[in-house]
């Protein structure tokens, strides 16, 4: 049975110049952000630190569940919903799509050479720690995930509050267990391919929908470019058997869930090519 290619559509949490917000989008503590280009505040994906090395899109914090999963070759349609500090209105602009090229541990970024150049990146959890050990470790203060071994983690099976011990000591020292079971670090750090045929990343994000009201979906702006973008992604998801309409659902606590349908090797290559054309007259 030939594999299939996955491609996902994935929202993500900016926040306007003065708003707040906290790890993986939720509103809480001080980080600024800049205005010209909608980053995720603990920048994962890593938009912010790959434009400015001019070197691979990485994600590795947020969506464990959907980042354990995914595998090469898979393609992820990246839009941005941006938090402002008045509220609603909520833009949604398209932002990249992005082929995966491969998954690694995060611990392989401080023991590979090739890897090297991601320790600068702010979408880390984890950082060595004497010889043997590892510790939690997040670049931005302003953000941290206390539930930082659970994102990066094994979990077979085991529920989060299982990882809790470990990650109130912000430590994880050689032979930790946890269920009776060694802790072993997840290769769910994705490394998106660079090779420009495979990803695309907009210089200026192309605003595509607004949303006037939490729980309730947004509303794509009528252009003939706009158009072309909603049938290329929800529309097709639709055709292949998905019943979201809108990126946005219903549901006020969980109001992004990501969208996935399975293409062929030569469909999704056909689809990539096609969403590029469009985003390249843009």
């Amino acid at each position: 049975m030939t594999d299939k290619t996955n491609i996902y559509l994935m929202v993500f949490r900016s926040v306007e110049r003065g708003s707040v917000c906290s790890p993986c989008g939720r509103a809480s503590s001080s980080q600024v952000m800049p205005s010209d280009w909608p980053y995720d505040d603990g920048d994962d994906p890593s938009f912010r630190r790959s434009r400015q090395l001019r070197t691979n899109l990485t994600w590795g914090i947020c969506r464990q569940q959907v980042r354990n999963r995914i595998k090469p070759t898979d393609i992820i349609v990246f839009f941005s919903v941006r938090v402002k500090k008045d509220g609603p209105p909520f833009d949604y602009r398209l932002c990249a799509i992005a082929t995966v090229e491969e998954k690694v541990k995060q611990i392989a970024v401080w023991q590979k050479k090739r890897l090297n150049r991601f320790r600068s990146f702010s979408n880390l959890l984890i950082r060595p720690k004497g010889k043997t050990g590892w510790e939690h470790y997040e670049p931005v203060k302003e953000v941290q995930h206390g539930d930082w071994l659970w994102k990066i983690a094994e979990q077979n099976g085991l529920k989060k509050t299982k990882f809790e011990r470990i990650e109130s000591k912000n430590v994880l020292s050689k032979g930790s267990t946890i269920g009776g079971r060694p802790v072993s670090i997840a290769p769910n750090y994705v490394i998106f391919s660079s090779n420009q045929d495979e990803t695309y990343i907009l210089k200026k994000p192309l605003l595509i929908a607004r949303c006037r009201e939490n729980g309730q979906p947004e509303r794509w702006i009528g252009s003939r470019e706009v158009d072309l973008i909603q049938q290329q992604t929800l529309g097709v998801a639709g055709k292949h058997g998905s019943n979201r309409v809108s990126l946005r659902s219903t549901n006020t606590q969980h109001s992004h869930p990501t969208i996935r349908w399975k293409a062929t090797a030569l469909e999704a290559i056909k689809w990539r090519e096609k969403i590029f054309d469009i985003l390249k007259k843009h």
